[in-house]
């Protein structure tokens, strides 16, 4: 499964250093969504019964990869925890899932670190964690304001390495 995980990652890795700055952004958040849907499911095909009966957190599963990630488990006997900022698109995402999987939803900030050691009271116990979460900018780094680099690293870096250390000793 480690082997499956890397593919994975290197597929969506190239996915989002190919993106062309010409492309528009919709066009590109849809592209990315495709082609992350159809390797999430792809790779389902082969070790979905690994899922089976587990307790699976998804970070950032209002969207994109993440909304494929939780649809695709779903078909499984899994315990699904969605988490985002945004809980309406999780209801949403949430309805999309098969009725095998017991959904939960959350809202989660991984900037708000603060708020995490209580989620991880409330949700503790994963088996499994997919961290799907993040932000990005459009803008070269010479434009771009220090307030925004550190913005997208409290998401996308610090918050994601706070929130694992808290689940790491149930799960180990």
């Amino acid at each position: 499964s480690l082997s499956m995980g890397l593919i994975m990652a290197v597929c969506l890795s190239l996915l989002s250093i190919a993106a062309e700055p010409v492309v528009s952004l919709s066009t590109e958040l849809w592209l990315t969504v495709s082609i992350g849907s159809f390797v999430v499911g792809w790779v389902f095909q082969f070790i979905g019964h690994y899922f089976e009966g587990k307790k699976v957190l998804i970070t950032g599963a209002s969207s994109g990869i993440g909304k494929a990630l939780a649809i695709a488990l779903s078909k499984f006997n899994t315990e699904l925890v969605l988490a985002s900022r945004n809980t309406n698109a999780l209801e949403q995402v949430a309805a999309q899932c098969h009725s095998k999987a017991q959904v939960t939803i959350a809202e989660l900030d991984l900037s708000a670190r603060a708020n995490h050691q209580a989620f991880v009271h409330k949700f503790e116990g994963f088996d499994l964690v997919f961290h799907n979460a993040g932000i990005s900018q459009r803008s070269l780094v010479a434009e771009t304001i220090f307030d925004v680099d550190h913005k997208l690293m409290e998401v996308n870096y610090l918050g994601t390495v706070h929130l694992t250390k808290l689940l790491l000793p149930s799960m180990l």
